[in-house]
């Protein structure tokens, strides 16, 4: 399968107004794309931290 302008398609589909302005950010992937920190991951005092990046 050709993953070449999935994302994109994929994004053109999103109608509800609150998913769309998370949809309209920039893309920053999942935490796993930007830590290996084993910590960072399951300490769940970190989870407010985690989540403001994804604001």
């Amino acid at each position: 399968m050709a993953m070449q302008g999935f994302a994109d398609a994929l994004l053109s589909q999103i109608t509800d107004p609150a998913v769309k302005a998370i949809s309209e950010q920039p893309p920053i992937g999942g935490l796993d794309q930007f830590s290996d920190n084993t910590d960072l991951k399951e300490n769940p005092s970190f989870v407010h931290r985690i989540r403001q990046l994804y604001r």
